[in-house]
């Protein structure tokens, strides 16, 4: 994955130029949440006690035991209660963990991909409200979830950020784009400036 800035904002691409970004929307981060702390058995209550519920429970997710908890173990979490039969490599695969990894992401103080005990605990609070955010792109903002062109790529706001495809734009074909002039057009164009520079001359 390749991070771009500018001024406004971050851009990220992938090096596979088939990649299309998946949407997340709001509702969907919210949807996930519930269902993992439905699986969990959370319910509202104090903070102290789901932070004794979130010991428990941060063991049972944190499947390879190395005191941190990914978006990929949140996800074979849920599918091993749910025993669903979908494929890693699947867009319901993929489109779980860019809505997980999202839910991560607001809670995740250090932004290193993973929560440790303390950031579980904040994921799992009652109180949490899930943050909105749009994104601002050449003074124009875009809601969460909404799509656009650059250039040959297709854009989709999610959590602020604005995640692209990466196609390469200079391998389109000459004469499709109406912006790229056809071999045609520049023949056309060299004989008309031969022809300029020889009236000069006369």
């Amino acid at each position: 994955m390749i991070l771009v800035s500018n001024k406004e904002m971050e851009i990220k691409r992938l090096k596979n130029s088939t990649w299309k970004p998946l949407k997340c929307k709001e509702d969907a981060r919210v949807y996930i949440r519930k269902i993992f702390l439905m699986e969990l058995m959370l319910k509202n209550g104090r903070d102290d006690v789901v932070s004794k519920r979130a010991k428990t429970y941060f063991k049972s997710v944190d499947s390879n035991m190395d005191i941190f908890v990914t978006s990929d173990e949140i996800y074979h979490f849920l599918r091993q209660k749910h025993d669903e039969k979908s494929t890693d490599i699947s867009k319901s695969f993929r489109q779980k963990i860019a809505c997980i990894d999202a839910m991560i992401d607001q809670v995740d103080k250090n932004k290193d991909y993973k929560l440790d005990q303390t950031e579980f605990t904040d994921l799992l609070k009652p109180e949490l409200v899930p943050f909105s955010k749009g994104c601002l792109l050449s003074g124009i903002h875009y809601s969460d979830g909404e799509s656009m062109l650059r250039e040959c790529n297709t854009c989709v706001c999610r959590d602020g950020k604005m995640e692209c495809s990466a196609h390469d734009c200079s391998k389109i074909t000459e004469g499709k784009d109406n912006s790229l002039p056809s071999n045609y057009q520049k023949n056309i164009l060299k004989m008309i400036k031969e022809l300029l520079a020889k009236t000069t001359k006369q």
